[in-house]
């Protein structure tokens, strides 16, 4: 269950600064690929770009720029800062 105030990535403000707090845990490749780009809960992340017709995003992740597609980013629950 997400969290009351958790959001998909896919919602996410331009230039909003937010937290992971959750992804979601069905696929096992799926969590060690955010493992490896370090989208984990907790972690601190910027959205800097938000490409169109649900093109990839481009995220500040603890200072490293990552960019994930759209279907990794509906997998992925923030909330405010």
């Amino acid at each position: 269950m997400p969290e009351m105030d958790a959001q998909p990535l896919t919602e996410a403000e331009l230039n909003q600064q937010y937290i992971v707090s959750r992804v979601k845990d069905q696929d096992p490749e799926l969590l060690r690929y955010l493992e490896k780009i370090g989208l984990l809960p907790g972690i601190k992340i910027e959205v800097k770009e938000k490409a169109p017709f649900k093109g990839p995003i481009t995220l500040l992740v603890e200072k490293n720029e990552q960019v994930v597609g759209n279907d990794v980013a509906r997998n992925i629950f923030i909330a405010e800062m």
